[in-house]
Formats: C-alpha cells, sequence, structure tokens
C-alpha cells in the first residue's frame, strides 16, 4: 500500500487478505479487500504499542500480536480485530487470581482463526519469572476466555491451525527441538488430544516426527514428517508433505462432509469421499423426508468437493450419496 516500505500477506478467507506493513520502521497489521489500494491500518491508535501483525482471518475477525512500547517480558501478546484499528482486543490471559498478580504467560500470539475462536500459542513463565516452554492455546473470543490445550505427558506444544472445533499442531515429550515431537489434532481441550503420528504410512526407515501445520474445513490435515539426524541443533532428512484425511477407507461406498456453516460464505459446501472413477449421486432434502436430486458425477479422485447455494431461509437441510447406477447382484 502507498505510505509503507514492503508489506507480506499471511492469511485469507472470504475475500479478505491480512499481514503486516513496515513504515517508519515499524510493522502495522493490514488487511486487504483484493487490492492494494483496498486496505486498512489496524494498527491502533496508542501509543502502548510499537509493532502489531495479522496472521489469520476468519469472516469479521482477525489475530495476531501486538509488541508493546514497553520493554518488559509481557511486551508480546496476542490480540485480535473486527477489521478496525479501534476494534482491538488484548487476548493476553490475566492472571487467574486477580489483578496485580503475575500472568501465566510471559509471551502470547494467535496463529489462527476459524469462527469466533482462535489458536495460538502462550510461553509460559517459569518459577523463577523467565520465558519457558510454549503451550497451545485456544481462544473464545477474549482474554479470559481461553483453553490451554498442552496435553498431559508433553513438555510443550504448538498450536498451527484451526478450523471449526478442531485445532492443529504439535508436540513434545521432552526439551529437545523434535526428538520425539508428533502432530496433534484437539478438539478444544487438553484430554481430546489425538497422536497423529501413529496414523503415518509404514516407511523404511520409519518417520521419528511428525508436524501438523493447517486444517482445512473438512478436517483435512496438512504437515510434514522426516527423520531425525541429530536433535541439537536441529538436522533432518527425508522430509515429507504428509495430508492426514479423517476417518478415510478404502472403498466405493461414498461419504459426505459438509463444511461449518461460519466457513462457507453463504454457501453449502460438501466433500465426497468414494472411490475414483465411480459415479455417485448427490441428493438434498428439508425434512430428511423428500428427497431431490441435487447432483450426479463420476469423481476422478478418491476426493472431491462441491457447493450448493441455499434457494430457501430453512434454518437446516440434509444431503445423502449412493453409489449411481450401481449393478445389481447376481443370484
Amino acid at each position: 500500500p502507498a505510505g509503507f516500505d514492503g508489506s507480506m500477506a499471511f492469511a485469507v478467507h472470504g475475500g479478505v487478505q491480512v499481514g503486516t506493513g513496515r513504515t517508519l520502521n515499524h510493522d502495522h497489521a493490514l488487511l486487504w479487500r483484493g487490492s492494494a489500494t483496498n486496505f486498512v491500518d489496524l494498527h491502533p491508535p496508542l501509543p502502548a504499542y510499537l509493532d502489531t501483525v495479522a496472521t489469520g482471518v476468519s469472516g469479521a475477525i482477525q489475530g495476531g500480536y501486538a509488541i508493546q512500547t514497553i520493554a518488559e517480558p509481557d511486551s508480546i501478546r496476542a490480540v485480535m480485530w473486527r477489521g478496525t484499528p479501534g476494534s482491538m482486543v488484548d487476548l493476553h490471559p490475566p492472571s487467574k487470581l486477580g489483578p496485580g498478580y503475575i500472568r501465566p504467560y510471559i509471551q502470547t500470539e494467535v496463529t489462527g482463526v476459524s469462527c469466533h475462536d482462535l489458536v495460538g500459542n502462550g510461553f509460559v513463565r517459569t518459577p523463577a519469572g523467565n520465558l519457558g516452554n510454549a503451550h497451545a492455546l485456544l481462544w473464545h473470543g477474549s482474554a479470559t476466555n481461553y483453553v490451554d490445550l498442552n496435553p498431559t505427558g508433553f513438555s510443550w506444544s504448538y498450536g498451527r491451525g484451526i478450523s471449526g472445533n478442531k485445532q492443529v499442531g504439535y508436540g513434545g515429550a521432552t526439551n529437545e527441538a523434535f526428538a520425539q515431537v508428533r502432530a496433534l489434532v484437539w478438539t478444544g481441550t487438553p484430554d481430546s488430544v489425538v497422536d497423529l503420528h501413529q496414523f503415518l504410512p509404514a516407511v523404511s526407515p520409519a518417520f521419528q516426527y511428525s508436524v501438523a501445520t493447517g486444517i482445512d474445513e473438512f478436517g483435512n490435515i496438512i504437515g510434514f514428517a522426516g527423520l531425525i539426524i541429530n536433535p541439537s541443533p536441529f538436522q533432518a532428512d527425508n522430509v515429507q508433505a504428509v495430508l492426514w484425511i479423517p476417518d478415510f477407507e478404502n472403498g466405493d461406498m461414498p461419504r459426505l462432509s459438509i463444511a461449518p456453516w461460519c466457513l462457507a460464505g453463504g454457501q453449502v459446501k460438501i466433500q465426497l469421499h468414494g472411490e475414483a472413477g465411480r459415479s455417485y449421486a448427490v441428493e438434498k432434502s428439508l425434512d430428511l423426508l423428500n428427497w431431490s436430486g441435487f447432483l450426479q458425477t463420476n469423481i476422478p479422485n478418491p476426493v472431491s468437493y462441491f457447493r450448493d447455494w441455499p434457494t430457501t431461509d430453512a434454518p437446516h437441510g440434509f444431503y445423502r450419496a449412493s453409489i449411481f447406477n450401481q449393478p445389481k447382484t447376481k443370484d
């Protein structure tokens, strides 16, 4: 944008892009709507913040972090906006004992946004008051309404992505940088964690670590896995991209997934699992009694995507899939 020495974009959703721009030796969180001229400088009109960066967006909410003017350990703080600089909310968790007591985290950041929730990280405060291990955090819109997602048995964890009610990242059972690191997915609580490393394909030599970096509206998770040559300083080999598909089963029977409404932009976004090359029929209904044809398709891949635009104001709708023109079984 005009007036900035440079800029970077980090996230996009619904025609909105967010990131940061450099001006007068400081970073300002920015929001664009498709062009360099159509932008909003989200940096708050307050002297208390030197720099701001937007790292995630979903609908009307943006998330990121702000750096305070005062040089203190708590100066990096998770924040959220609603499209304007004056809407910025500080998400840095307060002390659970009340004002004047020590905060549980020294630094916090938002790394992803979905609907009204935000995922990120908080670096815990050690008993000596120093910067400790990272814990994945989930915020429900305010500094006091948050969940520490760090699972039992893990020394540290990072939250990297969020979609609907699921959050993804990675964590380790030791303080080594990548020793025993496992890709993780949560459903809103530390006890809900699922270790995704167990679902990696069997290869030789076996993968030694894994990381989840993002999740889409259908629950498909991306990341990478590899071998560890040296844990400290960290050196990896045979690093490979990974896609985890929830509840995926080979075969020709279809399975439908519907994206959360808050992520669909007024549409119904549908994911169809099936057998590549097989024809399927998808029907829809408002009452589970009367069904009408929505589409008939021969899917080229095991996972295909479709969209529907509702034509009524019905509060709900239903979809079902079946194999199209399946040959009858011989007696």
